[in-house]
C-alpha cells in the first residue's frame, strides 16, 4: 500500500482482511481444508519446478564431463585440511594419480602412490606434466603427454636435426 509515494507499514489485518467462513458441519470444514491443502501443494510444486529450471539454466553453465580412460594420469582435489595448517597456503591438488578403473561416466577408481580412492570426475584434473614420478612410469599403465607426442612424430629443431633435449638457441 502506498501513501505519498512511500510504502506504509500497516498491520496484516488491514492489508489482508480475514475472510470469515462459517461452516455448517465438520465434514464441510474438512473437505474445504483438504481442497486448500491440495491447491497449496500444486502451487508449491509449480513454483519449485520453475525455480529448478531457472537454477539449472543459470548455474549449470559450467558443468563439464571430462571423459577419462584407464591409465590416464590425473590430479585429485584435496579438500582435507590438517589441523594447524592454513588451507590457503596448502596446494589444492594431490597427485599425480593413475586411473585404475572406470565405474561409470562419473566415478573412477584412482591410485595415488600408496592409496586407492573412488573419485568423482568433478574432483579430478588431467595431469599435463612432462616429468612424471618414477612410480607412475614403473606401473607402465600410461605415458606422459610428451611421450605421446614424441612417439607419433620426432621433434626437430630449426637445424633439421632430432631434438636431443638440450636448450635450443636460434642463430641468425
Amino acid at each position: 500500500m502506498l501513501m505519498l509515494g512511500r510504502e506504509v507499514n500497516t498491520p496484516a489485518q488491514l492489508m489482508f482482511p480475514h475472510v470469515s467462513c462459517r461452516y455448517d458441519n465438520q465434514e464441510e470444514y474438512v473437505s474445504k481444508l483438504i481442497e486448500d491443502i491440495q491447491q497449496a501443494h500444486v502451487t508449491a510444486r509449480k513454483t519449485l519446478k520453475s525455480s529448478t529450471k531457472r537454477m539449472k539454466r543459470n548455474y549449470g553453465l559450467r558443468v563439464l564431463l571430462r571423459p577419462y580412460a584407464e591409465g590416464d594420469v590425473v590430479y585429485i582435489l584435496d579438500t582435507a585440511v590438517l589441523k594447524g595448517k592454513c588451507k590457503k597456503l596448502c596446494p589444492p591438488w594431490k597427485g599425480p594419480a593413475i586411473i585404475i578403473q572406470k565405474f561409470s561416466a562419473y566415478l573412477y577408481h584412482v591410485r595415488l602412490r600408496n592409496s586407492v580412492f573412488v573419485v568423482n570426475h568433478d574432483q579430478m584434473m588431467p595431469c599435463r606434466e612432462r616429468r612424471l614420478p618414477n612410480w607412475v612410469k614403473e606401473n607402465g599403465l600410461t605415458s606422459s603427454p610428451a611421450d605421446a607426442s614424441t612417439a607419433t612424430a620426432e621433434i626437430y629443431c630449426i637445424f633439421r636435426k632430432p631434438w636431443d633435449g638440450k636448450c635450443m638457441i636460434q642463430c641468425d
